[in-house]
C-alpha cells in the first residue's frame, strides 16, 4: 500500500506542476494582453479622441483584462488551507503598487501631489473594493466559481445601473434600449454561471430556504381557526412545521447572502470616483488619474488592517464552522494543541515551502496587477460613458473569463472526466455536457447582444 501512496501522491504533484506552469503561461499572456490595453488608453488620451470614443476603448480593454484577472486563482497553491488570506495580502499589494504606478505615468510625473478630499475618496473606494473582495472569497466557498460571480454580476450591474441613473442623474441616450441592455446582460451572466455550476443542488436548496421563510410567515395566530371547504381547520394542523434546514441548505443561503452583498459593494464601486468627480466639477480625463493615486495610496490603510481582521475573525473559535473548518478536499482542519501531520524531511520540506512561498507571491501580486489595470480602464469607461453604462458594460468579462476556463482550463470537461465508464453514466455525462455547451452559446449571443444595446451611442 506505501508504494501505491507514494505513486498517487507522486501522479498529484506532477498533475500540480503542470496545472501551475499553465497557469503561469497564461498569466503573461494575460499581462500582455493588459499593458496593450493600458497603452492604447494613453494613447488615446493623449490624441484627444471624443469622450464616448475613449469610454469604449476602455470598456473593451476592462472586459479583456477583469476577465484574465481570475487566471492566477487557478493555481494549485490556492488549494492549500489557509494560503487564501495571504494571497489576499500579496493582491493589496499589486494592486496598489500598479495603481500608483499608471497613475504616475498618466500624469507624467514621479511624484504626484496628493490632496485631504481626494484621499477621503480614495479611501471610500479602497474600503468598497476590500469590503467585496472579504465578501466574494466565502462566496464562491459556499457557492463555487461560477454560481458566486454569476450572482453578484448581475446584483453589481443592476446597482451601479440605479446609482449612476438616479442618484448622479446620468442621461442616457436611450433608457429603453439601456435598459433592454441590462436585462440581456442579467440573462447572459445567469445563463453562463448556470452552464458552470451544478445548479441541481443549488436551485433546490434556494427554493427550500423561501418556502421556509413563507411557511414561517403564514404561521400566525395559532390559536385562531379559519374555515377552509366548509371545514374548520387550525392553522397549525393546516401548514406542517418545516424540517430543520440542512447543512448543505444552510451553506446554500449564506452564499447567496455573501453573493448579494458582494454585487451591491461591487456595483458601488465606482460610486466614490463619480462623486469626486461631480466635486471637482471637471470633465478633464486628467481627473481619473488624480482619484486613482488617491485610491491607491489609501488601500493599504484600509485593506490591511481588514484583512488582518477578517483573518483573526475566521481563525477564532467560531471559525471551525464550514467551510473555514474545512479544507477544499474536505478534510477536517486540525484544531489548535491537535496533532498535527507528520513532518516531512527537512531538505524537501523547505524546498517545498520555499516554492509555495513564491507562488503565493506571484499569483497575489500578478492578479492585483492585472485587477488594477481593470480598475483603471473601468474608471476611464465610467468618465467616457458614466457609471449607468461603462461599469455594467465591463461585467462582459464574466464571459472572457467563461471562455478562458473552458477553451484553455477545459473546465467544463471536468464533469465527464469524473462519470464512470459504464454506457449509461458515460452517456449522461455528455449529455449533460452537451446541454452545458448548447447552455453557454446562447447566453453568450445574449450577452453580446445586451452589451450592444448598452454601448451603442
Amino acid at each position: 500500500k506505501t508504494p501505491q501512496k507514494h505513486s498517487m501522491k507522486d501522479v498529484q504533484e506532477q498533475e500540480d506542476r503542470q496545472a501551475a506552469s499553465k497557469v503561469a503561461y497564461v498569466s503573461l499572456v494575460a499581462c500582455g494582453v493588459a499593458f496593450v490595453s493600458l497603452l492604447s488608453l494613453f494613447l488615446a488620451i493623449r490624441t484627444s479622441v471624443s469622450k464616448d470614443a475613449l469610454g469604449l476603448l476602455s470598456a473593451v480593454g476592462a472586459i479583456l483584462v477583469f476577465g484574465a484577472s481570475s487566471i492566477p486563482a487557478k493555481h494549485p497553491v490556492l488549494k492549500q488551507e489557509g494560503n487564501n488570506f495571504r494571497v489576499q495580502g500579496f493582491v493589496t499589494l499589486g494592486t496598489s503598487f500598479v495603481s500608483f504606478s499608471l497613475a504616475c505615468i498618466g500624469q507624467g510625473r514621479l511624484v504626484p501631489r496628493f490632496r485631504s478630499e481626494g484621499l477621503a475618496f480614495g479611501a471610500l473606494g479602497a474600503l468598497i473594493f476590500t469590503l467585496t473582495q472579504l465578501f466574494a472569497w466565502p462566496a464562491i466557498q459556499y457557492l463555487g466559481a461560477a454560481a458566486g460571480p454569476g450572482i453578484w454580476c448581475g446584483v453589481g450591474m443592476v446597482t451601479s445601473f440605479l446609482w449612476g441613473w438616479l442618484v448622479f442623474h446620468e442621461e442616457l441616450t436611450s433608457p429603453l434600449r439601456a435598459v433592454l441592455g441590462i436585462v440581456c446582460l442579467l440573462l447572459g451572466v445567469a445563463g453562463i454561471a448556470a452552464s458552470q455550476s451544478d445548479l441541481e443542488k443549488l436551485v433546490p436548496c434556494i427554493r427550500s430556504a423561501l418556502a421556509m421563510r413563507r411557511k414561517g410567515f403564514r404561521r400566525l395566530e395559532t390559536d385562531e381557526s379559519v374555515e377552509d371547504g366548509g371545514a374548520v381547520v387550525s392553522p397549525a394542523e393546516e401548514l406542517e412545521a418545516p424540517e430543520a434546514p440542512t447543512l448543505s441548505q444552510k451553506a446554500s443561503g449564506i452564499g447567496v447572502a455573501l453573493a448579494i452583498m458582494t454585487g451591491l459593494l461591487d456595483g458601488s464601486l465606482m460610486t466614490a470616483f463619480s462623486a469626486f468627480r461631480q466635486m471637482e466639477n471637471s470633465t478633464g480625463a486628467e481627473t481619473a488619474l488624480v482619484y486613482l493615486q488617491h485610491f491607491a495610496l489609501a488601500l493599504p490603510m484600509v485593506a490591511v488592517p481588514a484583512v488582518y481582521l477578517s483573518w483573526r475573525l475566521r481563525n477564532g473559535p467560531a471559525s471551525a464552522c464550514a467551510p473555514w473548518g474545512k479544507t477544499q478536499s474536505g478534510s477536517e482542519v486540525p484544531a489548535p494543541g491537535g496533532s498535527a501531520p507528520a513532518a516531512q524531511a527537512p531538505g524537501r520540506a523547505e524546498l517545498r515551502r520555499r516554492r509555495l512561498d513564491f507562488d503565493v507571491v506571484w499569483t497575489g501580486f500578478v492578479s492585483g496587477g492585472l485587477w488594477a489595470s481593470g480598475n483603471v480602464l473601468s474608471v476611464y469607461a465610467s468618465y467616457g460613458l458614466g457609471q449607468a453604462i461603462g461599469f455594467p458594460l465591463t461585467q462582459v468579462c464574466v464571459l472572457v473569463a467563461a471562455l478562458i476556463g473552458v477553451l484553455i482550463f477545459g473546465e467544463m470537461r471536468e464533469e465527464t472526466n469524473n462519470v464512470p465508464s459504464d454506457s449509461t453514466t458515460s452517456s449522461a455525462g455528455f449529455r449533460r455536457m452537451s446541454t452545458s455547451l448548447q447552455v453557454f452559446a446562447a447566453a453568450s449571443v445574449i450577452m453580446l447582444a445586451g452589451a450592444v444595446l448598452l454601448g451603442w451611442r
